[in-house]
């Protein structure tokens, strides 16, 4: 029996770059073009998952009503926010509780709602998105430090910290005149600098994320999001960004202030299955009394998920066998395809909609929110076995 090994990392011969790899620079931005094929002879490996920990309600400390924003950190302590139950729950690597970090109210050290949270040496930097608050805690629960954002703010998610720099993509709400519609929602890649009263705002990067807008007689109305933004961090430096329905990802660094990078691969589309296509006629949204679904699709999105992984970069596919499971290609932080992996789910664990929120790898260990037959949550960790072929 063999557990995950670095072979799905390993350096790979210099001269095969030449014929599987095509890049361009574009007004310094690299653009990476890689071939269906990775450059490793040890691809397409297969693995299940055996599970070695369950998280579950303990009936006193910990009660899970909708668990999401799983996180491991670097000490392989494992993190999830619940935002019913108000609580930033913290676990070792035993699935023993820690401490709940939240502290629920508007005054000193206290936050109304987990927007997103980030890990920095030993301390968890926490964005409140109502409050418009930047809260540091250590890992004893301690705060650091808090301040508050612009105006300029709102409607942003906090994606990569850089010493006294926090980044965050702030959209940009559409109005369309009368009738749905396709629209290209801007997107925008700013920065502050903080602490302090008057905190620097830059704006860096913009992007274009195409969205099913439907228009309300009242003003407002809803969207569908056609293209989806997923982004994944590293070494406090890199932002890695897929925000589009096809395969492609951007790299941004941090030390430029600029996307340095983009790169695809040659990728087969995915049709939508009949489970698919059953999902999104039964979700979807009310305005002025009618009832709109999710527009049909040709394709679903290419990239389903990112992740960082021992400094390599692993993308989630739509790509899914019967037999193996869901493709996983492996990227170098250059934009090389290097490797691919399956990962074969059980029914009763399949992630759905790319598991958004809901999965982590560490350590070559795999992490995931879980429903149960009884309809309640689990967080449940595995390892990942190789099978023979």
């Amino acid at each position: 029996m063999k557990t995950i090994s670095s072979a799905i990392y390993n350096p790979v011969l210099i001269f095969c770059i030449a014929f599987l790899l095509i890049a361009t620079t574009v007004v310094g931005e690299d653009i990476i073009k890689n071939s269906s094929k990775p450059l490793s002879q040890n691809a397409g490996r297969i693995f299940t998952l055996e599970k070695v920990l369950s998280i579950s309600d303990d009936g006193d400390l910990i009660f899970f009503r909708y668990p999401s924003k799983l996180a491991v950190a670097p000490d392989g302590s494992i993190f999830e926010y619940d935002w019913s139950a108000g609580q930033l729950l913290r676990f070792d690597g035993n699935g023993k509780m820690i401490r709940n970090y939240m502290k629920k109210g508007q005054g000193p050290g206290e936050l109304e709602y987990v927007s997103d949270y980030l890990f920095y040496r030993d301390n968890i930097i926490v964005y409140d998105g109502g409050l418009q608050k930047i809260l540091w805690l250590n890992l004893n629960g301690d705060v650091v430090k808090e301040f508050k954002l612009l105006r300029k703010a709102r409607m942003t998610n906090f994606h990569l910290y850089k010493p006294d720099q926090y980044y965050f993509i702030q959209y940009t709400t559409i109005n369309t005149q009368k009738n749905p519609s396709f629209v290209e929602i801007p997107h925008d890649l700013v920065s502050f600098s903080g602490p302090g009263e008057d905190l620097e705002y830059k704006e860096l990067e913009r992007l274009y994320l195409k969205s099913y807008v439907i228009p309300s007689k009242a003003g407002g109305g809803g969207w569908f999001s056609i293209d989806r933004m997923i982004t994944t961090s590293a070494a406090n430096r890199y932002l890695f960004l897929s925000c589009s329905q096809e395969y492609l990802i951007r790299v941004f660094d941090a030390e430029t202030g600029h996307v340095i990078r983009s790169f695809n691969r040659q990728y087969k589309r995915v049709k939508p299955d009949a489970e698919y296509i059953e999902r999104t006629k039964k979700g979807g949204i009310t305005i002025n009394g009618k009832h709109y679904s999710e527009p049909k699709r040709k394709y679903v999105n290419d990239i389903q998920n990112v992740f960082v992984h021992r400094n390599k970069l692993w993308v989630m596919t739509s790509t899914e066998d019967k037999d193996k499971g869901i493709l996983f290609d492996v990227f170098g932080f250059d934009g090389q395809y290097e490797n691919n992996f399956y990962i074969k789910f059980t029914d009763s664990n399949r992630p759905m909609y790319g598991g958004i929120g809901r999965m982590a790898f560490f350590d070559g260990y795999f992490y995931q929110i879980e429903t149960t037959a009884d309809d309640s949550y689990v967080i449940n960790k595995y390892r990942l076995i190789e099978s023979v072929r």
